[in-house]
């Protein structure tokens, strides 16, 4: 909020009168009480101001605010869709199965040109080998934890895995969730170079993207290519949300990172449709990963 309080000795009328604005971002849920389950999630801003004096102006101000993001869930086509009946199943992902999991990450979020990141992000993406071919992966702390597909790693407890150097280490399998397809696994490095996830705001359409990866063969890795966000879809198989993104990845591009136009991690690689696979893609909302895996990225303690 930025309010000014009017508080005149000379006229008594304006004393204790308030005007400014005010910003919101308000969490919506619909829950079916017969089925007991989440029918949809949802995130809208909202604004409310006044330009003139109004006594007890800051609580209108508030409420204008609240006001205006409900009218923006109101425009909100998931929402419309599930309250008017065309979608009598609008999937969020159920509670994980998981044990609340905190990891140490210390890095802000970049906020310049990816370009001058890149050398960071390089050295952050990952090569998985599995006995049944290879993936990608991407660091997401400087103690080794990394995120990769479930379907990647499968049923192995350890994967090995490649950096960009070409160093090859083992990796044990922390945890995996096979319906959001996410697994956490855990390399024995420190002081890794590791990518900042972006869980405070969700993609839009048209927003420029990157994904990063290893397509077709390993001489491949470290491979960047580039699109826009292309559409909002819900998996065929498990009904959960996928962004869609006009990225070429290929087999052995999944469960490399989707980045935003600074760097930071807004999906992950899952799937590829068009000739060769490459033409559209599908990645996990980073959120949605997090959650599924029960996994909480904190800001290490500082003392004085």
């Amino acid at each position: 909020m930025n309010i000014c309080h009017l508080n005149s000795r000379w006229n008594g009328d304006d004393l204790h009168k308030d005007l400014g604005e005010a910003y919101v971002k308000v969490d919506w849920e619909i829950f079916d009480p017969l089925n007991k389950k989440i029918m949809g999630k949802w995130t809208t801003d909202g604004v409310g101001y006044l330009d003139y004096g109004v006594k007890k102006g800051q609580a209108l101000i508030i409420a204008t605010a609240l006001e205006n993001a409900a009218e923006n869930l109101g425009r909100t086509q998931g929402f419309y869709d599930v309250v008017s009946g065309k979608s009598t199943a609008y999937p969020y992902p159920e509670k994980s199965k998981h044990s609340w999991l905190e990891l140490e990450a210390t890095r802000p979020l970049y906020n310049q040109n990816i370009q001058k990141e890149y050398n960071f992000i390089r050295r952050a993406v990952v090569l998985i080998r599995t006995s049944s071919g290879h993936g990608s992966g991407f660091f997401i702390n400087d103690e080794g934890y990394a995120l990769t597909n479930s379907h990647v790693v499968g049923n192995a407890k350890t994967v090995s895995i490649v950096d960009s150097n070409g160093t090859t280490f083992m990796a044990d399998v922390i945890r995996t969730d096979e319906r959001r397809d996410v697994a956490l696994i855990k390399a024995p490095v420190t002081n890794n170079s590791y990518i900042p996830l972006q869980t405070k705001k969700f993609p839009k359409m048209l927003d420029k993207v990157y994904a990063v990866g290893a397509p077709l063969t390993e001489a491949l890795k470290g491979t960047v290519s580039e699109g826009i966000i292309s559409n909002f879809r819900k998996s065929s198989k498990s009904g959960l949300g996928m962004i869609q993104a006009s990225v070429e990845i290929a087999p052995g591009s999944s469960g490399g990172p989707l980045l935003d136009k600074y760097g930071n991690v807004i999906g992950i690689a899952v799937q590829g449709y068009g000739q060769s696979a490459t033409q559209y893609s599908r990645f996990i909302p980073i959120d949605d990963a997090l959650d599924s895996l029960n996994l909480h990225l904190v800001k290490k303690p500082t003392f004085q």
